[in-house]
């Protein structure tokens, strides 16, 4: 949030605050500090007590902690829930998930710079293009974040499986710190999507840019009388506002069910760690007999999960709906502009993780895993598909693509330009000038009458004025 209002404000003022400095830089700098604090805890708290996650080195491990904490009902547990013997190509999958982050990274952040460098040429000029590849960053960023949270996945499920007790102080056992640690990886996809859905609705104010450029007048149409055609004119600029209100509304309801999707279950793991209303909140622990709080129970969990679930279905098909419509009724004026690619790239990373779900809990031998060891597979095969969706942004949004060029030097968006002056613009309404086409596409009139006016003061005087 509080990029974004910096955001808002390095917008605004663009000519003091320069490309160096605008929000996306910082937003880059922000996700490598939480790179290098992810692959600190791996590299130097993990490898010299675990190895490469050894299992016999991690069974000599937490068998010492179970002792100290006189746990000793926990061991069958974890070893059919945890466990990495018989394992190997899952422990190797793991362990390359830093990896594969960091090759997403480097991608991410070299086609970012190319972007950087089109909106440094811009700076200081009131030019769409500006503002066209500071939206492409935003998009371009998806991956990183997303990779991100699949490698803080990783880490979480690799605490069950080391029972990694350093930063738990407040859970006293095992159950009770799997609990956690599962609640923690569900919450770093929900923050994943949150950003996946923003960067939809950016896609969606790409496009609608991209076709307001396009935007042409109509004169035709049949002769009407004066006060009809009066009543009745609507300028192109507030027209394809309101077309941009109505296409990017279904992906604002996808954005507002992942963000509260998010905050509900940030708030239920945060009450739980810190003992905050136990009686709603609470893990409880069964090998010590005790009871869940209300929230944790796991009527309310199903009830919970099955309600996002179905609410996450529907505003995610609304929003897919939307572009897809768009892109399917103005298929020739965004031929250039190539929707595919870009939709794909923006959508596909959701679309992947859904069948990944799928097939983990209906193909073999995947289906036959535990849960713990199902997620350490999902979250460590997505830190390998969003480097290859970073791949494909490559090729889905070039910093040097045609279309850019379609937005000449003064041009303007509809968001940043004054209201319409009146109902018949900024043109004079004088029986001079109506058979004149207007000189500004964007405040163009659409259905403009063709029957000449009296006068200018007939018109002024008309109750519709």
């Amino acid at each position: 949030c509080i990029l974004k209002i910096y955001h808002r404000v390095s917008k605004r003022y663009t000519r003091q605050i320069g490309v160096p400095c605008h929000s996306f830089a910082w937003l880059v700098l922000f996700l490598v500090y939480l790179y290098v604090r992810l692959c600190n805890c791996m590299l130097s708290v993990w490898l010299p007590k675990y190895g490469l996650l050894d299992p016999e080195l991690i069974e000599e491990q937490v068998n010492s902690t179970w002792a100290s904490e006189n746990d000793s009902w926990a061991w069958s547990h974890w070893e059919e829930e945890a466990s990495l013997n018989d394992y190997e190509f899952l422990r190797w999958m793991a362990v390359m998930s830093p990896f594969w982050v960091a090759a997403t990274f480097v991608v991410c952040i070299y086609h970012i710079t190319r972007h950087a460098i089109e909106m440094h040429k811009y700076q200081g000029k009131r030019d769409e293009r500006f503002v066209l590849h500071d939206l492409t960053i935003q998009v371009l960023i998806l991956p990183a974040i997303y990779s991100l949270m699949s490698l803080n996945g990783v880490v979480y499920i690799c605490g069950i499986i080391l029972d990694e007790v350093s930063p738990m102080r407040r859970l006293t056992s095992w159950v009770q710190r799997r609990d956690y640690y599962t609640e923690m990886y569900s919450n770093a996809f929900f923050i994943a999507d949150i950003y996946e859905s923003f960067a939809l609705l950016t896609l969606g104010h790409v496009v609608m840019r991209v076709l307001q450029s396009r935007v042409t007048p109509d004169f035709g149409g049949p002769r009407r009388s004066r006060s009809d055609s009066l009543s009745k004119m609507i300028s192109a600029r507030k027209l394809m506002t309101e077309m941009k209100e109505l296409t990017t509304f279904g992906i604002k309801f996808f954005c507002w069910t992942c963000g509260l999707q998010a905050l509900y279950q940030l708030l239920l793991t945060t009450m739980a760690y810190y003992g905050i209303f136990t009686e709603l909140f609470g893990l409880g622990d069964k090998g010590r007999s005790q009871a869940p709080g209300l929230l944790h129970t796991p009527g309310v969990q199903t009830k919970s999960h099955y309600f996002f679930l179905g609410a996450g279905f529907v505003a995610s098909f609304a929003a897919i709906g939307n572009v897809v419509k768009v892109e399917t009724a103005f298929h020739e004026q965004l031929l250039e502009f190539q929707p595919f690619w870009k939709f794909w790239g923006t959508k596909v990373i959701v679309s992947i993780g859904f069948m990944q779900s799928i097939a983990l809990w209906s193909l073999p031998p995947f289906c036959w895993w535990t849960e713990t060891r199902q997620n350490l597979f999902y979250a460590s095969l997505l830190c390998l598909e969003c480097f290859l969706v970073s791949l494909m942004h490559l090729k889905a949004w070039g910093h040097d693509q045609s279309w850019y060029s379609g937005f000449s030097d003064g041009s303007t968006s509809s968001d940043e330009s004054a209201s319409d002056a009146g109902e018949c613009g900024e043109y004079s309404c004088s029986d001079e000038t109506h058979d004149e086409m207007p000189t500004r596409q964007e405040d163009s009139i659409v259905d403009r009458p063709t029957t000449p006016l009296r006068s200018t003061t007939a018109v002024a005087s008309h109750p519709s004025v």
